[in-house]
This record gives structure tokens, C-alpha cells and sequence, in this order.
């Protein structure tokens, strides 16, 4: 079954073609100025297009990153080998309140 709507698909000859033209669309986005969530009209009216937030950067250490891990792993050896408790140096033993302070400690605390 199908309706007239009282349209038809063909293309209406005083308005000219109706294929757009990659190269206009570029020209038209380079030339409206940056959407953003805050920003007003030149009239003083309140946006109504739902531009997206940029997303807050984040900084990444990536080295003190690699470092931490770095220290987790040699705790963990530590511990599958025994030596854990002790001084890497002097094998003096590591006081419980400074292990559980600094779990990854491998050395007594300069006096």
C-alpha cells in the first residue's frame, strides 16, 4: 500500500543540483568559528548546539611509572627468596613499622 504524500523525489530545477560538493562542506566547517559547551553568540544569545567538552589531559609519568613496577617486582623476588625482611646491603633486619610504612624498602633508614 503506499500514500501520496503530494511530493515527489525529483529534483526541482529552480533550485539547482542537489548533490553537494566535498569542497564546500570543508570550506563551511573551516570558516564557523570552534563549537564549545560555554560559549555565546556574537548577539549575545546562548548557544544551542551540543558541542562536546574537550576532555581534561592527563599527565602521565610514564618513567615513575616504570620505576614503581620496577620496585614492586624487586620486593616481590625479595620476598619469593626469603630476604625480604633484611637489608639488601647488610642483612640487618627491616623493622615490621617500616615495612608497613614502605612495603617496597630495601634498605634500613640513614641515621
Amino acid at each position: 500500500m503506499t500514500h501520496d504524500n503530494g511530493f515527489d523525489d525529483r529534483p526541482d530545477p529552480d533550485l539547482g543540483s542537489t548533490e553537494l560538493d566535498p569542497s564546500d562542506a570543508v570550506a563551511e566547517l573551516t570558516a564557523t568559528e570552534p563549537r564549545t559547551a560555554d560559549a555565546s553568540r556574537t548577539d549575545g544569545e546562548p548557544r544551542t548546539d551540543s558541542a562536546v567538552p574537550a576532555e581534561p589531559q592527563l599527565s602521565v609519568d610514564l618513567d615513575a611509572i616504570a620505576a614503581d613496577l620496577a620496585d614492586v617486582e624487586v620486593a616481590l623476588a625479595r620476598l619469593a627468596n626469603g630476604t625480604y625482611w633484611t637489608d639488601e646491603v647488610t642483612g640487618a633486619p627491616l623493622p615490621d613499622e617500616l615495612l608497613e610504612a614502605t612495603p617496597i624498602a630495601r634498605r634500613l633508614p640513614e641515621a
